[in-house]
């Protein structure tokens, strides 16, 4: 009987093999799994492989063990079946990888899109002293994609030409040149601006004297003014007389001019810039005769013959008066 049972347990033994293996323990234990990489950083809607190592208790690696992920949270992140995790919302959850009752962790941080670009529009501006500019800056991912919610740092590089605020408004203070740069992540573009004071408005003149006598001068001075009043210098001006015979331009120099009479009569100066111009009327009066120089074309003359004479008015700057009548007349009798 007892040899029976030895033969039926042989039996019962070998019938458990069959139906598994060729051994009596196909199923090689694991030791450990370790999740490659362990602290991952994913961007958000993003996907980064994981790579799960199941190894024995020697360290070697156990090639047909099946390995099932899961995720702590997945409203964080997401895990296929083949190890692949997806940002979904940003923060921080577990990813486990299981074999064979051991379990491998990796901590996955789900991040912002980086910063792949900057765009500033526009890239190129030109501004009038006192005047404002909107500047927009898009952040764009490495797809091109849009990127919201990204901090933009606004700087410029010369703050005397033009500043700009948190937002990106440019205010223009002095003429010159200046460049804004918008900043995000570690990204920038930038826009060349350009300002120039603002145009003239008006012109007013300002005159030493309004009536001049013959021969004398005095000066005028144009004042230049933007569409808010006020005063802007280094304008180019242009004078002009409206007779050079009653009025002549003596010397000029920017917004000076200095005036000369000659002619007894009216004459208007203007100044002129940038398309304006203002007119001044300057009166010339007689000059006061000091003396009178007769000149003999030929001194003496012949009996019975005949010269010119020509008679020159002087004041008493000895400076000649032009327009004057002269009378002649004789002072002896002829013999």
């Amino acid at each position: 009987m007892s040899g029976i049972r030895r033969i039926f347990a042989v039996i019962t033994v070998l019938a458990g093999w069959s139906c598994g293996s060729t051994q009596p323990d196909a199923t090689e234990p694991v030791a450990d799994i370790v999740v490659n990489p362990a602290t991952p950083t994913v961007a958000l809607n993003a996907q980064l492989p994981l790579q799960a190592l199941v190894r024995n208790a020697a360290g070697e690696l156990v090639p047909d063990a099946s390995v099932t992920w899961t995720v702590e949270n997945s409203g964080i992140a997401t895990v296929s079946p083949a190890g692949v995790v997806t940002g979904v919302a940003l923060g921080t959850t577990q990813v486990a990888a299981s074999a064979r009752g051991k379990s491998g962790i990796a901590t996955v941080t789900v991040t912002r899109t980086p910063v792949a670009s900057v765009v500033v529009r526009p890239n190129s501006a030109h501004a009038l002293i006192g005047s404002k500019t909107q500047l927009t800056a898009t952040a764009y991912d490495a797809g091109l994609n849009v990127l919201t919610g990204r901090g933009i740092t606004w700087t410029t590089n010369n703050a005397a030409v033009a500043t700009v605020d948190v937002n990106g408004l440019v205010t223009a203070k002095a003429g010159g040149a200046a460049t804004i740069t918008a900043t995000s992540e570690g990204k920038s573009d930038v826009c060349q601006l350009t300002v120039s004071a603002l145009p003239v408005a008006t012109i007013s003149i300002t005159a030493g004297a309004t009536s001049i006598t013959q021969n004398a001068s005095t000066t005028l001075v144009a004042t230049t003014k933007d569409a808010n009043g006020t005063v802007v210098t280094g304008r180019q001006i242009s004078w002009q007389t409206s007779d050079e015979n009653i009025v002549s331009l003596s010397t000029t120099s920017g917004s000076t001019v200095q005036i000369t009479g000659g002619l007894a009569d009216k004459a208007t100066i203007t100044a002129t810039s940038e398309g304006v111009s203002a007119p001044i009327s300057i009166t010339v009066t007689s000059g006061q005769v000091d003396k009178v120089v007769v000149t003999l074309a030929a001194n003496p003359i012949k009996p019975n013959a005949t010269t010119t004479a020509s008679a020159v008015v002087y004041d008493a700057n000895q400076k000649a008066l032009q327009g004057r009548t002269v009378s002649w007349f004789a002072s002896g009798a002829a013999t």
